[in-house]
């Protein structure tokens, strides 16, 4: 069964697909003029998932820990086995999340302190579907 991404990153994310990489290996031999190729098959594709935490708290400090509990929560997801997730209606099959990057702002800053009691930080994941 297919985990939805935005159970694991949020419901403010962006997911972007790239092509599939494929693998080939050249060989010139000598006294043959070009090269030959080898095709080694498909290396997945990349998945580029950016995405907001954002977690309340009664001051600064207590919705900062929430937020860093649940930015601990979603790299766990970097240990994982391969797993199928889907988003709006599509299932991206065998996916690894290789790095989970934050994202700061102008100032350099990664935590953001929102009206109403809420912190948010920006992150990019980085993943790789191996099919």
């Amino acid at each position: 069964m297919a985990t939805a991404l935005t159970a694991v990153f949020g419901s403010d994310l962006n997911v972007a697909v790239a092509p599939r990489d494929i693998e080939r290996q050249y060989v010139g031999f000598p006294g043959a003029h070009g090269v030959t190729t080898m095709f080694g098959g498909s290396r997945g594709r990349s998945i580029v998932i950016s995405f907001t935490v954002k977690q309340a708290g009664i001051n600064y400090a207590a919705a900062r820990t929430a937020c860093q509990a649940a930015i601990d929560a979603i790299e766990a997801y970097m240990f994982a086995a391969a797993a199928d997730y889907t988003h709006a209606g599509i299932t991206y099959q065998s996916v690894v999340w290789d790095r989970i990057a934050p994202v700061p702002d102008g100032e350099g800053k990664l935590f953001r302190w929102l009206a109403g009691g809420y912190v948010s930080a920006r992150y990019v994941a980085y993943g790789r579907q191996l099919s």
